[in-house]
């Protein structure tokens, strides 16, 4: 199994994190094949230093067949403003695991109405 994130087809969405969104976290995997599964390990650092880990699953959402490659999605979140968030994506396929390397983003403040 071989794993991306943060390609042109699969990015982390909304690219600039504000406080109180949710992030939309793209994954594409290849071959296609039964029984993958695919997921995230996160950190989040607080602005007070205060550290927060856990994990979100990550759903299959389409088989590009072109490509050979599946599409996942995982969703985390909401954050706030000065939160770290650093995020691995694990792979698991009949091979074994494989992690991606490591992926960061800060917070940044809440948009104002006229921002949006």
């Amino acid at each position: 199994m071989v794993l991306w994130h943060t390609e042109e087809d699969t990015p982390h969405s909304p690219y600039m994190v504000h406080a109180g969104e949710p992030v939309a976290i793209w994954v594409g995997t290849h071959p296609i094949e039964h029984g993958q599964y695919v997921r995230l390990e996160w950190r989040i650092t607080n602005s007070d230093g205060g550290l927060t880990e856990g994990g979100a699953e990550a759903y299959w959402h389409f088989n590009d067949y072109g490509r050979g490659s599946s599409y996942w999605l995982a969703t985390f979140g909401p954050f706030t403003a000065g939160d770290t968030v650093e995020y691995v994506i694990v792979g698991q396929s009949k091979d074994g695991e494989i992690f991606s390397r490591k992926h960061e983003f800060v917070v940044e403040e809440s948009k104002t109405y006229a921002e949006q």
